[in-house]
């Protein structure tokens, strides 16, 4: 189930890494590495930076930009000294509404209940505060606030981790090799990348 789960959310720090070790930054290398236009092209959330090479990602809808909150406030930072955006000013704002939730959360189990109930509330409130802005900075917070409530996918993942370390299994060669082949695994084979099952290509 969290290999499934996993399907569903991937995290670009990983993804950055496989795309760094091609010849160039092109947007050609996360299409190829995602199926992107392919009928078997891999679809959900991915959560990214501003890298300009995962924009054509988005254009069809099949995957969602899930934005680094950071980088999000960057922007939101520097429109408002250039601009002084008051629009900017207000995400700047309810983004350290939600900082000040992240920082009270101790415990990693306790992630998703308190951005269900303390974050999302708040977003949903800048979420219509936003709503008639400019259509710069509402992408911009659409793309940030959907990580407010993701922590369902983190708890995947970390769930993923922890379980490939208990299979003695190196988390990162094992993500590594699950995400290069999650775009053309077969539905009936999924539970091969589970860390119970999985042994890499070069191993089989």
């Amino acid at each position: 189930m969290a290999a499934v789960a996993m399907a569903h959310g991937i995290n670009a720090n990983l993804l950055r890494r496989w795309v760094h070790e091609t010849e160039s930054r092109s947007d050609q290398h996360p299409r190829t590495f995602l199926g992107h236009g392919t009928e078997c092209g891999w679809k959900g959330s991915l959560v990214c930076d501003d890298y300009a090479g995962y924009k054509a990602l988005f254009l069809d809808g099949g995957i969602k930009e899930a934005g680094c909150m950071a980088h999000a406030r960057c922007k939101f930072v520097e429109l408002h000294l250039t601009n002084k955006s008051t629009l900017a000013a207000t995400a700047i704002e309810f983004i350290g509404q939600l900082y000040g939730i992240e920082r009270e959360v101790k415990a990693a189990e306790d992630r998703l209940r308190e951005r269900q109930t303390r974050a999302a509330p708040v977003a949903q409130v800048a979420d219509q505060a936003m709503g008639h802005g400019a259509q710069e900075l509402t992408v911009r917070w659409d793309a940030a606030r959907r990580v407010a409530g993701g922590g369902r996918r983190a708890a995947a993942i970390m769930s993923l981790i922890q379980t490939a370390k208990l299979n003695g299994h190196d988390p990162y060669a094992y993500l590594r090799d699950i995400l290069q082949r999650l775009p053309t695994q077969s539905a009936r084979n999924i539970d091969e990348l589970l860390p119970q099952h999985w042994a890499p290509l070069s191993a089989s």
